[in-house]
């Protein structure tokens, strides 16, 4: 199993490289984060950002949460329709990754 988590690790890190080289005329800004979050993966971004932006002066702390889903997603979940039957089943319910995981 450590073989798989450096693995993910190491795609999560490479992603993040790619994503921060085409978003350097913004970089350092909430814009910035937002897109390279984005960029890494639109289903983890849609599940924990999109309903709630960052703002300026944020701290992220549900950073550790798109890792998680980042991470569960490139071992090959759906996140996206993880979330769309969690929404379904109680939409009042916020769209936290860590009620998917």
């Amino acid at each position: 199993m450590p073989g798989k988590v450096l693995r993910y690790t190491q795609t999560l890190k490479d992603k993040l490289i790619l994503c921060r080289m085409f978003m350097e005329s913004i970089a350092g800004s909430v814009e910035y984060t937002n897109c390279v979050r984005s960029c890494m993966s639109v289903a983890c971004y849609d599940v924990i950002y999109a309903f709630d932006e960052l703002e300026p002066g944020e701290v992220d702390v549900r950073y550790t949460s798109f890792k998680g889903c980042f991470t569960k997603e490139k071992a090959g979940s759906d996140i996206a329709a993880e979330a769309a039957d969690m929404r379904n089943k109680d939409p009042s319910k916020p769209r936290l990754v860590e009620q998917m995981l």
